[in-house]
C-alpha cells in the first residue's frame, strides 16, 4: 500500500511538473492590430531601404491608407470564399498592390525602389515553392 501511494504522488508530481513547462519558451499567440502591423511594416521598410525621415513618415501615411487593402493586414480570416469571390479579390488585390507599388515609387530613391523590387520578386518566387507557414519567408511588400 506504502509503494502505491508513493508511486501516486511521483505520477502526480511528473504530471504537474510537465504541464507547468508546457507553455515555458513559447510565444503567446496575439493577432497585431491594424496600426501595430502599420507601424511594423514601415519600421521594417525603413530599416531595411536605409529611408530617411521624410521618406519615413511620407511611407507611413501610405501603409495607414492601404491598410485595408493590402493582404495579411486584414482582419481576421473568415470562411473559405468561392473561386468567383477568390478571383475578384485576387484581382482586387493585384490593383491594390500595383497602385501602392507606385506610389511607393514616388517615395524612394531609384536605388531604394530597384532593392524593394528585388525583394518583392524573391518573395514571390519563394511563395511558389511550397513552403510553409513557419519556414523561411521573404519579406513582405
Amino acid at each position: 500500500m506504502k509503494k502505491m501511494m508513493m508511486a501516486m504522488i511521483a505520477a502526480v508530481m511528473f504530471t504537474s511538473v510537465a504541464m507547468a513547462q508546457d507553455n515555458q519558451g513559447r510565444r503567446p499567440e496575439r493577432r497585431m492590430d491594424k496600426a501595430e502591423m502599420v507601424k511594423s511594416r514601415t519600421d521594417r521598410m525603413v530599416k531595411e531601404y536605409g529611408l530617411d525621415d521624410a521618406q519615413a513618415q511620407k511611407l507611413l501615411e501610405l501603409n495607414t491608407t492601404y491598410a485595408d487593402k493590402m493582404p495579411g493586414m486584414r482582419g481576421p480570416r473568415q470562411e473559405r470564399p468561392s473561386q468567383e469571390e477568390m478571383n475578384a479579390r485576387r484581382e482586387e488585390m493585384k490593383a491594390a498592390m500595383d497602385a501602392y507599388n507606385e506610389e511607393v515609387k514616388k517615395i524612394l530613391t531609384e536605388e531604394q525602389f530597384a532593392k524593394y523590387q528585388e525583394d518583392a520578386k524573391k518573395f514571390r518566387q519563394g511563395r511558389g515553392q511550397g513552403r510553409g507557414p513557419r519556414q523561411g519567408r521573404g519579406p513582405r511588400q
